[in-house]
């Protein structure tokens, strides 16, 4: 793919986009924030590890704000391009990654989809002049929310898979939906959406009903249930977090704070409210970001401020939240049972949680020097041009090397071989793929339909032809 282009090669134009940085006399980041992680989207088991980051998964795709940077088998970690998914120069807005490995970015109000781990990536188009708001990780799909306005009835909820994608009306009628999560709730799967404007509000509905109702173009009112919530909430915002082990967490930001709501599912399937939990921001300012809470190593863990918190099992749903050590953190993501920190804003960690009366432990996995150029095997011409500008550009202005070097210290030596984990784990960067047809469909959707039992380049060939979008539905 790169000896097709006619423009200089991802070496000599990133050194050149480097130079001229340096020759103006600008800092690195004179027109950009330094490039930072913000959250780790999959993990996988180690490969030879040494030094800090042994005895442990190692992020596989994580999230910055300049792009992805997404793991390769040498040891270091390739550019993704918000170019891609039609970010502006800060990267990807808002992203998730589904456990199948599909991974949905929003940007500028628009979704975009990714099948190859990142590599590359399809804008999924909003019906109805609407823009996508708020996007969330199934078990087997992407959920996302698209906005008409201020108008509540114009909201949709839409769930995309590898090979289709669908829209419903929503549960909300006086309430504009604000973020959309899927969690567990009892034994099953359970989707949940939240809005603060002008009514309070939260739903959920079971995952697998909802999608089969999807899938059919039904009514799926009936199966959506509302979670009464406490009076005099003061909220400006309610942003749903996590659900797990019977417990649903939403963060609520009301005028000059920020603090959680703990509701309970009772053995009738129903949350019920619990208690708000200021004891998490306890001495943090109202500016400070409130992470989590996740659920890892039989605890939940939340962050604000300077303190990490941490609400041990049990089977008391008000049980109090510990502090546990002081860090400054910037992200925090549980992934198959690792605990992942955005640590000194510059590094990403793995946290153990300590033992009582021990301190925070933390073991770098990654660093952003590690990130290199692009990886353009994925794309066609026009669009690798346009990456390699988004590397020259925002590689360049943060000095990033073009081949760092791959030391112990910086947590991880070259792998041996690809990443690969039992199917009961994370997938890491394995994208899921579509079951295959007997027949070559005639419905174009994500180049999911395949030909079988042909041994000639010909099947391959349509398959390139017919990877387009499925009409979205209404």
């Amino acid at each position: 793919m790169t000896g097709a282009l006619t423009v200089p090669s991802r070496t000599v134009r990133a050194g050149l986009g480097l130079a001229l940085t340096l020759l103006v006399g600008a800092s690195p980041a004179a027109a950009h924030n330094p490039a930072v992680p913000l959250g780790v989207l999959s993990a996988g088991p180690e490969l030879g590890l040494c030094d800090e980051a042994a005895g442990g998964d190692l992020p596989l795709l994580i999230r910055t704000n300049i792009g992805f940077a997404r793991a390769q088998t040498d040891g270091t970690y390739a550019f993704g391009c918000p170019t891609l998914w039609s970010a502006s120069e800060g990267g990807a807005t808002l992203s998730a990654r589904a456990s199948s490995g599909l991974l949905g970015v929003i940007g500028n109000q628009r979704l975009s989809l990714s099948t190859d781990g990142g590599c590359s990536f399809q804008e999924l188009p909003a019906t109805g002049g609407r823009q996508a708001f708020d996007v969330a990780a199934g078990a087997d799909a992407i959920w996302f929310l698209e906005r008409g306005g201020a108008d509540p009835a114009e909201s949709r909820l839409g769930r995309a898979t590898d090979c289709s994608d669908r829209r419903i009306a929503g549960p909300w009628s006086d309430t504009l939906p604000d973020t959309v999560r899927e969690g567990a709730c009892g034994s099953d799967r359970c989707l949940f959406v939240s809005g603060a404007r002008p009514t309070p509000s939260l739903w959920f509905a079971p995952v697998t009903a909802l999608a089969a109702v999807m899938e059919q173009g039904a009514d799926a009112q009936p199966l959506w249930q509302q979670i009464p919530l406490p009076a005099d909430l003061g909220a400006q915002r309610l942003a749903l977090r996590a659900a797990a082990d019977g417990l649903l967490w939403v963060a609520l930001t009301y005028e000059g704070g920020r603090d959680l709501l703990r509701f309970q599912q009772g053995g009738d399937g129903a949350f019920a409210f619990v208690q708000r939990d200021p004891a998490v921001v306890f001495g943090a300012s109202a500016s400070d970001e409130l992470l989590g809470p996740v659920t890892a190593q039989g605890a939940w863990v939340a962050a604000a401020g300077t303190q990490v918190w941490l609400l041990p099992q049990g089977s008391d749903p008000a049980r109090a939240w510990q502090t546990v050590g002081e860090a400054q953190l910037s992200c925090l993501d549980a992934i198959n049972d690792t605990l992942f920190v955005c640590n000194n804003y510059y590094d990403v960690a793995r946290l153990d949680l300590p033992q009582p009366g021990q301190p925070l432990t933390l073991h770098r996995a990654f660093a952003v020097d590690l990130m290199q150029g692009p990886d353009l095997s994925c794309l066609p011409d026009d669009q690798a041009a346009a990456c390699e500008a988004d590397w020259i550009h925002l590689g360049g202005e943060n000095a990033l090397p073009v081949v760092p070097a791959r030391t112990c210290a910086y947590g991880r030596p070259p792998l041996t071989a690809p990443p690969s984990q039992p199917e009961t784990r994370d997938q890491g960067l394995l994208a899921s793929a579509c079951a295959p047809e007997q027949t070559l469909s005639t419905q174009p959707g994500y180049g999911c339909a395949v030909a079988t039992g042909t041994g000639s380049l010909f099947g391959p060939l349509l398959l390139l032809l017919l990877r387009r979008r499925r009409p979205p539905s209404a």
